[in-house]
């Protein structure tokens, strides 16, 4: 039996939850906001796959959890860089989001923004190197999201 995981160092994985809810409301999912750790956006490389792999870990063996998707960019920014972990799918926002673009804005000139350690690895401008891209940090944006004042 399929049992979903979302990761999000804050809240803004629910979008994704509810997303998910509305065309699955059956499915279980555990969610978690992993904000009591150091912000993700400021982890390396290094430390980001060593938080994810230890989080992966306490959702299989005490959750029983086999797909996790991580919700948040400067995570999955470094999750291809894992090693495989036994019994679990595990799948983040670039993909999906790159899908997006070539499928809906290929022919436009955008800019992604986010947070600085996102913006940093390039992970959108090298898996879209084809495009018309530009990229900004955003850096109090993500922030003021998180906690929920998006009028600011």
């Amino acid at each position: 039996m399929k049992k979903l995981a979302v990761i999000d160092w804050g809240i803004g994985g629910l979008g994704f939850y509810r997303t998910w809810k509305k065309h699955r409301p059956d499915d279980g999912i555990v969610y978690i906001a992993d904000s009591g750790f150091t912000p993700y956006g400021k982890l390396d490389e290094v430390e980001q796959r060593e938080r994810l792999i230890q989080v992966f870990k306490y959702l299989r063996d005490q959750h029983a959890v086999t797909h996790v998707m991580v919700a948040c960019n400067a995570a999955s920014s470094v999750i291809d860089e894992i090693p495989p972990i036994d019994g679990m799918q595990i799948g983040g926002l670039i993909e999906g989001t790159c899908e997006y673009v070539r499928e809906h804005l290929a022919d436009k000139n955008f800019t992604f923004i986010g947070g600085t350690r996102t913006i940093e690895s390039k992970v959108y401008a090298n898996k879209l190197t084809d495009l018309k891209i530009s990229q900004r940090v955003a850096q109090p944006l993500s922030a003021l999201v998180e906690r929920g004042d998006a009028y600011g």
